[in-house]
């Protein structure tokens, strides 16, 4: 079988640093630990000295954080938005709070999903979770303003912001893209931090989590760690959702995505599909796309006999406007499939607690 050709639209800077820290994670440069080693430490000891002037959150309502360790594709969109929706079938309200990346409104403001100048997640928190979405620059201001829509009895739900230093919060999720297990345990693991990895912070930074979450094959065992073994330990596996539109699934096809790592959501392509595509495009993370973009596109598919794309949900708000009628961009979904206990399910029993 033909391997798929890829068309790659990412700046150059993303493909170095990617190159980079790929090459980096396992085989470091004999030049490169004494540098790593200092700016590691200069960040952690600055994170360090920002997180103890973190604020006390309001006694109501209750202020959940999800993040991670590293930056990008590590599935926060995918946890809160399956979040709020099960917190939704249970009636439990509340707001999301998000950054709003790639967006160049400052806010606060509420995102409208059709609203092209609002950042691609918060629209997609906005058209699939359920809840208000706040997008906010200054996380401070944003959580001001969240605060004084929030149900009293509710729940604000931070989305990235596990090392936002002026935001409180209740309780922290923290999702895991690298960990180790042995005898039932759970020990995370992180990387090189910026500039010479991918991580924010290294893995000691997983200690102030209440809750960590893994993704795991659907033979494992769910973990505990192994230093905390009050802390909760949740995995999940992730299922793709075949397009709501009419899809040939003989004809061929390509994929295209902005995504940090794009592989895993070319992987459930192949899945939906059955077969490999016939062409690949990645561009950055967060990409603002461009009729030039699209001809590209059209171009590279053309050659390749593509007859249908292939693409996130985040990425179909974006290109849907821009994409010709002649061929159908259908969008693949995402679904989680919780091994227990799920994040609402924590959730739940937290606002139990306090009543």
């Amino acid at each position: 079988m033909t391997a798929p050709r890829i068309l790659d639209r990412r700046s150059a800077a993303h493909r170095w640093f990617e190159t980079r820290w790929r090459s980096w994670q396992d085989h470091e440069p004999v030049w490169l630990p004494p540098a790593a080693a200092a700016t590691t430490a200069l960040q952690h000891r600055i994170l360090e000295h920002r997180l103890k002037a973190r604020p006390t959150p309001p006694v109501n309502p209750l202020v959940v954080s999800v993040g991670n360790l590293r930056v990008g594709g590590t599935g926060k969109t995918p946890v809160v938005i399956d979040t709020v929706v099960r917190l939704c079938e249970r009636n439990v309200l509340g707001v999301v709070l998000v950054r709003g990346y790639g967006s160049g409104r400052r806010g606060p403001c509420l995102v409208d999903p059709e609203d092209r100048a609002c950042g691609d997640e918060a629209r997609l928190i906005a058209r699939d979770g359920g809840w208000p979405v706040i997008q906010a620059a200054d996380r401070r201001e944003g959580f001001a303003f969240a605060c004084s829509i929030a149900p009293r009895n509710g729940v604000i739900l931070l989305e990235d912001a596990h090392q936002t230093a002026g935001v409180p919060r209740h309780r922290d999720i923290l999702i895991l893209d690298r960990w180790c297990g042995d005898r039932g345990s759970c020990r995370p693991r992180a990387g090189r931090l910026i500039p010479w990895g991918p991580y924010r912070e290294g893995a000691e930074g997983a200690d102030r989590a209440d809750v960590w979450i893994t993704e795991s094959a659907a033979e494992d065992a769910p973990c505990q760690p192994e230093l905390h073994p009050s802390r909760p330990v949740l995995s999940f596996q992730r299922s793709s959702v075949a397009p709501r539109s009419a899809l040939d699934c003989a004809a061929p096809y390509g994929v295209v995505c902005g995504l940090a790592r794009p592989e895993a959501f070319e992987n459930s392509c192949e899945a939906v599909m059955g077969r490999p595509p016939g062409i690949i495009a990645r561009f950055d993370d967060h990409a603002v796309y461009t009729s030039a973009d699209v001809a590209a596109l059209m171009q590279a598919g053309s050659g390749s006999g593509v007859a249908h794309w292939l693409t996130t949900g985040k990425d179909h708000g974006k290109l849907g406007l821009l994409w010709p009628d002649a061929l159908t961009l259908h969008e693949v979904g995402l679904a989680l499939d919780w091994k227990s206990t799920s994040p609402a399910d924590l959730i739940v029993g937290w606002l139990a607690e306090r009543t």
